[in-house]
């Protein structure tokens, strides 16, 4: 899954929702492994770590209605939990790995692999690549 994470994406219902069906079809562990996530502000992602549904919304009211109502059944609060525990998930493994919110002169590029996966590289401005990490995630372990 590519998430392009900007400034309003925490409160675009539709986005929320897809991070979440995600969420129950497999273990947050393998959500993230599964994710590549390019935030589009600094505070993309920490937005995602205090998200309240209640201020999401839909372009459709129609589409926003009948997303809530599934919400409340599937339980407003559990809901929210998925999505703040994922957003945090995201902004500390990508902080902990000079990840996505890169400063200093680097660049990062995706690539389709053969394993139909995305690889993601990065390298200095000059083009020099930069060893990118890709141990398994231990936070995962600590918080689930």
């Amino acid at each position: 899954m590519l998430c392009l994470s900007g400034k309003t994406y925490h409160t675009r219902l539709w986005c929320a929702w897809e991070l979440c069906v995600l969420l129950s079809f497999m273990s947050m562990e393998m959500a993230l492994k599964q994710m590549v996530v390019l935030a589009l502000s600094e505070s993309a992602l920490q937005q995602l770590t205090i998200f309240d549904c209640s201020t999401a919304r839909c372009y459709n009211p129609n589409e926003e209605f009948r997303l809530r109502r599934v919400i409340e059944a599937i339980g407003k609060q559990r809901f929210e939990i998925k999505i703040r525990a994922l957003g945090q998930l995201l902004l500390d493994r990508e902080m902990s790995r000079d990840g996505l919110l890169m400063t200093g002169g680097t660049t990062m590029s995706l690539a389709w692999s053969s394993e139909g996966s995305f690889q993601r590289s990065v390298s200095k401005i000059d083009g020099t690549p930069q060893v990118d990490q890709q141990n398994e995630d231990p936070l995962v372990e600590v918080v689930f």
